[in-house]
Order: C-alpha cells, then sequence, then structure tokens
C-alpha cells in the first residue's frame, strides 16, 4: 500500500526550479542554493526549510545541470548523487538530507 503524500513533499513537488547549474560546488552550498530558489518559485514566497546533517558532508562536489525539474526531484537526485538520503519530515516540515551509512557515527571526526 502506497503511503499517502504529505503536505511537505506536495509543496516540493509543487516547486519548479527553471534552470539549475552546479559545477563543483559543496553540498551545503548547493543546498543553501535551492533552499533560496524554494522562496523564489513557491507560490507562497515562503519556500521550504532544508537541512544537511553533519554526517551527510563528506566533501563531495556536486555537479549537474537541470531543466524544469521540480524541487523534489532535485533534492532525490542531489542526495543520491552524494551517496546520502533524502527524508521528509512532514510533521516538522522538514526536508533533511543524511547519510545512508548507518554506521557512521555524527560525532566522530
Amino acid at each position: 500500500k502506497a503511503k499517502a503524500e504529505g503536505e511537505l513533499e506536495k509543496k516540493l513537488k509543487a516547486i519548479v526550479i527553471p534552470t539549475l547549474e552546479f559545477k563543483e560546488v559543496g553540498l551545503q552550498d548547493a543546498v543553501s542554493y535551492l533552499q533560496q530558489a524554494s522562496k523564489q518559485h513557491s507560490k507562497d514566497g515562503k519556500g521550504v526549510n532544508i537541512i544537511v546533517k553533519p554526517n551527510a558532508l563528506r566533501g563531495q562536489e556536486v555537479n549537474m545541470t537541470l531543466r524544469n525539474l521540480t524541487l523534489y526531484h532535485i533534492l532525490k537526485y542531489l542526495a543520491e548523487s552524494t551517496d546520502n538520503s533524502l527524508v521528509l519530515d512532514e510533521e516538522a516540515g522538514l526536508v533533511v538530507i543524511k547519510s545512508t551509512d548507518p554506521f557512521e557515527d555524527p560525532f566522530e571526526h
């Protein structure tokens, strides 16, 4: 049985980013840009809250050129391309990018 689409997921799928080009951009910088773009392209002008867990930041660079994609699909691709996962916290209204490694300790340096 498919889970019902929540409000956050609907909002992410309603925000379309016309053009996007990242060349050797850090994950945190890419997310910061997308957070601003979400405000610019959302109907309510509020955008969405996106956080990156510390264990997702491993120095990877983002390279992508995309056109007319929803923010949901951009974030999903961004997370996958950096070996992370995308989690939608519907209750808090947060988009979270976190490491896919269940054994990675976020407090280890």
